[in-house]
């Protein structure tokens, strides 16, 4: 190829130039919002992108882990408001600590469901209210048991007795009795026969 056809083809190829970014360019970039916080996004070494937001102080707010597994964020700040028309939580494993004080305001019903056992801890004074309350233990027991006294407070308190209205006499006890026994022969006791003699 003569020099002329050399020059020719350099001057009608175009120049192609290679561009390499420092390593530091693709392992962690910043951004400044218009608010002053500030937007990083890094590769860390178990090869999960992190996002984090700073705030003006150069506190860390938010961070978004992006794994292989799934997102991964936490959240840094005095309020965090959820507000949504339904809500749902499904996880292996649930576990919420709380500092202070917490509260639970349903507006209508509560179903709880445990497959396990049940355990709860109170270190203070326990109070439950409701209209009526009932506890049942099928097929197992119920202990109650207390350092102190036990007090039982009622209109009456029924402890294995016939259904209320209670009977206002002996007599009428035994009558009751003797009506309820008349489907099954023998079944008044013998304490009740001997009761006549008192």
């Amino acid at each position: 190829m003569s020099d002329a056809d050399q020059s020719t083809t350099a001057a009608t190829t175009p120049a192609t130039t290679a561009i390499v970014a420092p390593a530091s360019a693709t392992s962690a970039t910043a951004v400044t919002l218009p608010s002053g916080r500030r937007l990083e996004a890094e590769l860390d070494g178990s090869g999960a992108d992190v996002l984090r937001i700073r705030a003006a102080d150069g506190q860390c707010v938010l961070t978004v882990r992006v794994t292989d597994e799934g997102p991964v964020l936490s959240f840094s700040g005095a309020t965090l408001q959820l507000d949504a028309r339904r809500l749902e939580i499904a996880c292996e494993d649930l576990s919420l600590r709380v500092g202070g004080t917490a509260a639970i305001d349903v507006g209508g019903s509560v179903d709880t469901r445990v497959a396990g056992r049940a355990s709860h801890r109170i270190d203070g004074d326990l109070h439950t209210t409701a209209r009526s309350m009932e506890l049942a233990a099928h097929p197992g027991s119920i202990t109650l048991e207390a350092n102190d006294d036990v007090a039982l407070k009622g209109e009456r308190v029924l402890l294995n007795s016939d259904d209320p209205p209670m009977p206002l006499s002996m007599a009428e006890y035994r009558a009751r009795r003797v009506a309820a026994s008349a489907a099954a022969p023998g079944a008044l006791s013998t304490s009740d026969d001997h009761a006549d003699d008192d």
